[in-house]
């Protein structure tokens, strides 16, 4: 079976068009047969600016997934929740945890605000999903849970830890992306990347099965990396002939660029939609 109707749209990216706000954060906007799906909740104030001015009522949120605990994926829960009474949200309980970013031996506190994490506290246990293998949330539409880390070279890039002092590492296992099956292929929709985007996209595969990928967008947390991951990263995207992808986030300028030379990838903002009918 196939979703029909389907239409995405960026709420918040690191980039925006003209009367939006740009801002180091991720959401997206999800309408699946009617089903209207927000995935992440931005970092601060992009989020609710930026779906007011595009027009998205929050309030019609029948559910929400969160990829991961980050602050720049949280920020808004709390403000879907004050105004939803009845959304369902999915997330892994790992999302919740302390969280530091360790760089030249700086740590940075990028945990889910005390604000978000008090907000889940409103839910009643039946609209609170905690998910840790694979679930349906809609027609053809599911998210991953826990994505298996079997890609050799898609490590962590060492810089996550549970502790300010660098000595209990984070692999973000609460890391999730989601799917949708369409007529033309899945369309994979990813907020930080953390497990890989090739582990997650082996995965969604095998748990779909599903092998034909139309469109794949969001972050892929490919900032930083060394030329020999780059490089095979591309190799095996090139492999699924993929017909649209979209750049978000954190993929970083350098990837990007080499994603949109060798494989036409598209750099997502706030604002841009697409969308598929029958």
């Amino acid at each position: 079976m196939h979703a029909e109707n389907i239409r995405i749209q960026i709420i918040v990216d690191n980039e925006a068009q003209d009367g939006l706000q740009a801002e180091h954060g991720f959401s997206l906007w999800l309408e699946i047969d009617g089903k209207k799906i927000l995935f992440d909740t931005g970092q601060l104030d992009a989020f609710l600016y930026n779906a007011k001015q595009l027009h998205i009522d929050l309030g019609e949120t029948d559910t929400l997934v969160l990829s991961h605990g980050h602050y720049d994926h949280t920020g808004g829960l709390a403000d879907v929740l004050a105004c939803n009474h009845s959304v369902d949200v999915y997330c892994h309980a790992a999302a919740f945890l302390p969280r530091y970013s360790i760089r030249d031996g700086i740590a940075k506190p990028i945990k889910m605000t005390t604000r978000a994490m008090a907000s889940i506290n409103t839910l009643s246990e039946e609209r609170m999903h905690w998910v840790t293998k694979s679930i349906n949330i809609a027609n053809s539409t599911a998210i991953t849970g826990e994505i298996p880390r079997k890609v050799a070279f898609e490590t962590s890039d060492g810089s996550f830890y549970f502790d300010q002092d660098g000595k209990r590492a984070d692999a973000i296992v609460d890391d999730m992306a989601l799917w949708v099956n369409s007529s033309q292929g899945l369309i994979i929709c990813i907020g930080c990347c953390h497990a890989g985007i090739i582990n997650t996209i082996n995965h969604i595969k095998k748990t779909s099965g599903v092998s034909k990928i139309h469109a794949l967008i969001g972050g892929l947390h490919l900032t930083g990396v060394d030329e020999s991951r780059l490089t095979q990263t591309i190799a095996l995207l090139k492999q699924e002939n993929i017909d649209k992808i979209i750049t978000c986030h954190c993929t970083g300028d350098t990837a990007h660029q080499r994603l949109r030379e060798q494989l036409k990838a598209e750099k997502g903002f706030a604002g841009m939609a697409f969308q598929i009918t029958p």
